[in-house]
């Protein structure tokens, strides 16, 4: 994040990986007196427990993971079976908290 802002010090948004990255990122820009979200909005990615209680609750992408594991064995199952390999969607939801 820190070579980013130095990079693209007028950046208005970042979305990140992953909720701890992200939380990371609020971190840093805090550090640089940038104001999340009033300067840098900032959405992660996982939905995990610690992004709703952090200080700023982090907005971030929610998915299912459940679904996710049951879809990759059935594409793994597949490819195994027949070499096919498809491309699956997975559904995600965004959960808007207050960093964004």
């Amino acid at each position: 994040m820190q070579r980013l802002l130095e990079q693209a010090p007028d950046l208005d948004a970042v979305f990140v990986n992953s909720d701890l990255m992200a939380i990371g990122a609020i971190n840093t820009l805090q550090n640089n007196g940038k104001r999340v979200p009033e300067d840098v909005a900032v959405i992660g990615f996982d939905d995990l427990s610690i992004a709703a209680y952090n200080n700023l609750p982090l907005t971030t992408i929610r998915q299912n993971i459940p679904l996710a594991g049951r879809l990759l064995a059935q594409t793994l199952v597949q490819y195994i079976q027949t070499g096919v390999v498809t491309n699956v969607t997975i559904p995600v939801e965004l959960v808007v908290r207050k960093s964004a």
